[in-house]
């Protein structure tokens, strides 16, 4: 069996590389491609195409970057996929609406794996346009039922196509580094934090997405003995933009509580750190699927407060508690959540042996590879 990846962000490299190299592990031979930078990784680690190394080299030269996709892409997908039996699209976007079918032509068996945004976050006339692919590849993987019941409404059509699987998570062998009591309070040394302020992680990155500016007004207008007890961390490392992220700390600047607004690149071991100082994660975001990054909080022995409308209910299945809220209630929930902290933390003592597993590759892996098999059988 060979499986060849497809996916266009560079900020899933890791992901890929991670779920090719646990395949390989597992006796399935898997190759990755990033169809906008051309990297090109053969876990297998035999030797790159030659011609695959010249583009990757001749695109990270931004003049003539956009003629190589127009010229190129559509192409280096076909000649490079003729070896793999399965194709395997991750994150759903609009070139795969004319390159699909031509793969399709070749008589190779083709996965959509969705990652969340790109069926949330598409307009009707998209969808449209997505259904004319989803009704010819022969399976469509989501992380959680839950996305899938969303994914059935609009597209009834598909429900004999449905697979269940999440990745493994790639940063939880980092966070056991900097679990003990020791770590922890040198890594809130290292940030300048009072070793007795509950820390409040506020969002997972920089997107607008995730609603920074309503959830400081909301934490401006607690009562002062509440802000006097917690620190808010802001993670703005990647998604948004430089104006967003002005306006963020404006905005975080002027509610009387201190802060740490995060901008620079974090490497496993970095993110590791900021993750076990936190106490408390809360997210608004508007849409998400099987967050990773909530997992790690999790993991962490952070308490979680989320929008009630994220699909979460996977967390709830396996036992983990959160509180679910509601944009009317965001200010009772922190309220409430700082001031019974001690006892709400002792209720997360389970949760990483829950979410090692749900989520570390060596649980997980087995899905994928059922899926594949059921595909080519």
């Amino acid at each position: 069996m060979r499986i060849l990846l497809l996916y266009e962000y560079s900020n899933h490299d890791k992901q890929m590389d991670r779920l090719g190299v646990e395949l390989n592990r597992n006796g399935i031979e898997s190759s990755a491609l990033n169809i906008v930078s051309f990297r090109f990784r053969n876990y297998d680690k035999s030797r790159r195409p030659l011609w695959l190394v010249l583009l990757a080299l001749v695109h990270s030269i931004p003049k003539v970057r956009g003629v190589l996709l127009r010229l190129f892409r559509t192409s280096c997908i076909i000649k490079i996929s003729k070896r793999f039996d399965l194709i395997d699209v991750h994150y759903y976007s609009t070139f795969y609406d004319s390159i699909i079918p031509k793969l399709k032509e070749q008589g190779k068996k083709i996965k959509v794996t969705v990652w969340g945004s790109d069926f949330f976050r598409v307009d009707a006339k998209r969808r449209e346009e997505q259904r004319r692919i989803y009704n010819t590849v022969e399976r469509i993987q989501f992380g959680t039922p839950q996305v899938s019941t969303e994914f059935l409404k609009v597209f009834p059509e598909c429900k004999s196509k449905i697979e269940i699987g999440h990745f493994g998570n790639n940063k939880l062998t980092s966070i056991d580094k900097q679990l003990s009591d020791s770590a922890i309070k040198k890594c809130k040394k290292q940030f300048n934090i009072q070793e007795n302020k509950i820390v409040l992680t506020c969002g997972t990155n920089a997107s607008e997405g995730h609603r920074h500016l309503l959830l400081l007004d909301e934490i401006a207008n607690l009562a002062p003995a509440t802000k006097s007890k917690f620190f808010i961390v802001l993670p703005m490392n990647y998604g948004g933009t430089p104006e967003y992220i002005s306006k963020v700390e404006e905005k975080v600047r002027s509610i009387g509580v201190p802060y740490l607004l995060l901008t620079d690149f974090l490497s496993n071991d970095e993110f590791a750190k900021i993750v076990v100082i936190s106490d408390i994660i809360l997210t608004i975001q508007i849409t998400d699927s099987f967050s990773a990054a909530i997992q790690e909080y999790l993991y962490a022995g952070n308490y979680l407060l989320a929008g009630n409308w994220l699909p979460y209910d996977i967390f709830t299945e396996n036992g983990i508690d959160y509180r679910r809220i509601t944009l009317s209630s965001i200010k009772e929930g922190i309220e409430e959540t700082i001031t019974n902290f001690i006892q709400i933390k002792s209720k997360n003592a389970g949760n990483r042996a829950k979410i090692h597993n749900l989520s570390a590759w060596d649980s997980v892996i087995n899905k994928w590879i059922i899926i594949y098999k059921k595909m080519l059988n």
